[in-house]
């Protein structure tokens, strides 16, 4: 009846009367993921002062065995944009900052267990994400997580695996001249996707070819009719780290 609820039946009611549900976003469930995705992402900048962390004489600790690698840098500098930057094709909560999640230092310590200092540590103000979660719920899940939205209910995603080089775009579709497009508008020419027949005549998988600012996108087209379709994509800051 409704994507994603389970209704249990467990009694009979009179004819024709009318049963008024309510359903809730589990808020406690998201702020706790949101939380493990802080813990985890701070794991990581901790390992990654580890690696350039420097004893007392200026040289190297014993820790630092990636200091000199050119891919651990470039990954540690890619995460830092993605976390810092906004989500495009969203408006108002665009950037972890407009949930309460903002960056700190996290100072060094000395001793027996000496920790280095960590640059751009994740904290959370519990009071701005709880807010945020209560009233606008879909905005924070879009800003962390994948969002195509479309004009066309026989449209949905299959998968995605790559950051998408567009957030709108135009398919069109027309099985009977074998025509499978996407046009992303700005100058640029249109992007072929390549269609694989589903079973039973019911629609088709459409896959964006690699190189183009669709790569990795997988779409599903539940339908043999031509379509025109508008289409809206927005990857988030968890997908975008993700893939």
């Amino acid at each position: 009846v409704i994507n994603g609820i389970t209704f249990s039946l467990q009694d009979t009611t009179a004819a024709n009367a009318n049963i008024t549900v309510t359903v809730n976003p589990d808020t406690t469930t998201a702020q706790n993921s949101i939380v493990n995705f802080i813990n985890t992402y701070n794991a990581i900048r901790t390992f990654a002062a580890q690696q350039t962390q420097l004893n007392s004489d200026g040289t190297y600790a014993a820790t630092a065995v990636l200091a000199g690698n050119s891919t651990f840098r470039s990954v540690m500098a890619d995460l830092t944009q993605q976390i810092t930057g906004q989500v495009s094709g969203l408006t108002g909560l665009t950037s972890l900052a407009s949930v309460g999640i903002t960056l700190t230092t996290q100072p060094a310590t000395t001793g027996t267990n000496a920790t280095p200092q960590v640059d751009n540590i994740l904290t959370l103000n519990d009071a701005t994400l709880s807010s945020a979660l209560a009233t606008n719920f879909s905005g924070v899940a879009n800003l962390f997580g994948f969002n195509l939205t479309s004009d066309n209910s026989n449209l949905s995603v299959f998968s995605e695996t790559t950051p998408l080089g567009a957030n709108s775009f135009t398919l069109n579709i027309d099985p009977s001249t074998s025509t499978f497009t996407a046009d992303i508008g700005g100058g640029n020419p249109l992007i072929t996707l390549t269609p694989v027949a589903l079973p039973g005549s019911l629609g088709y998988l459409l896959t964006g070819p690699a190189g183009s600012a669709l790569a990795g996108l997988n779409l599903i087209y539940a339908s043999t009719s031509a379509a025109t379709i508008n289409v809206t994509a927005t990857q988030g800051i968890a997908d975008q780290m993700y893939n």
